[in-house]
C-alpha cells in the first residue's frame, strides 16, 4: 500500500497512516443494486494521510485499466462532514475543494479510519 503511494509523496513527506478504502456511495446502497452495481459504483483506493495531505491512490492490482494518483488534498482544505460506524463498514464523508467525497472503510481498517478521522478533524 505504501509502495503504491511513495511516488506521489513530496521529498521528505512521510505517510502517517494508510488504509484500504472504497470510494463512492454507501456500500449498502451499492450492494442493493446487485453485485454488478456494487462493482461499478465502488472504486477501491488507498487512503494515505501525511502531515500535510490526504492522498487517494488507485491500487495497481485493482485499477480496472487505470492506476496512479486519484486525488490529493491539503489537510487544511478538508472538513469531515460525517463519520460513523453503523455496522461492518465505517463511512466518512469529507468536504474537499472538489466537492463531497465518501470513503468506506471495512471492519479490518476501522482503527485506521478512526486515526484518519481524528487527524483531519483536528486540522
Amino acid at each position: 500500500m505504501l509502495d503504491a503511494a511513495r511516488p506521489y509523496l513530496d521529498p521528505g513527506e512521510k505517510a502517517r497512516v494508510a488504509a484500504d478504502v472504497l470510494k463512492g456511495p454507501k456500500t449498502v446502497l451499492a450492494s442493493l443494486l446487485s453485485p454488478i452495481g456494487f462493482f461499478m459504483l465502488e472504486r477501491p483506493r488507498y487512503a494515505v494521510l501525511t502531515k500535510r495531505r490526504l492522498l487517494l491512490v488507485i491500487p495497481p492490482a485493482r485499477a480496472r485499466g487505470r492506476s496512479g494518483l486519484d486525488a490529493a488534498w491539503s489537510r487544511e482544505d478538508l472538513e469531515v462532514e460525517s463519520f460513523g460506524t453503523p455496522g461492518i463498514w465505517t463511512r466518512m464523508v469529507l468536504r474537499t475543494p472538489d466537492g463531497r467525497v465518501g470513503l468506506n472503510f471495512s471492519r479490518a481498517w476501522r482503527d485506521q479510519a478512526e486515526i484518519i478521522h481524528a487527524q483531519i478533524a483536528r486540522g
